[in-house]
């Protein structure tokens, strides 16, 4: 997790494979292989092997899949 500012404020979610969020509207942002999520009131920011997504609150379903072998929880 050397990629963020702060550790100790992310979650290690590289048990994922992906996940995926989705909006009343039907919108929806998948993203692929995550490594860290920090959670703050005004959305999830996510860091991936190579880039950072930010997610903005008011989505109303959060899905996503553990790689094979893995907890599907853990943040």
């Amino acid at each position: 997790m050397s990629d963020v500012t702060n550790p100790n404020e992310w979650k290690d979610i590289s048990n994922e494979q992906w996940r995926t969020y989705r909006w009343e509207s039907g919108a929806t942002v998948t993203v692929v292989k995550p490594k860290s999520l920090f959670v703050s009131a005004n959305g999830h920011r996510i860091v991936c092997e190579d880039r950072g997504h930010y997610v903005p609150m008011g989505w109303i379903h959060l899905e996503w899949a553990a790689k094979p072998g893995e907890k599907v929880c853990v943040a």
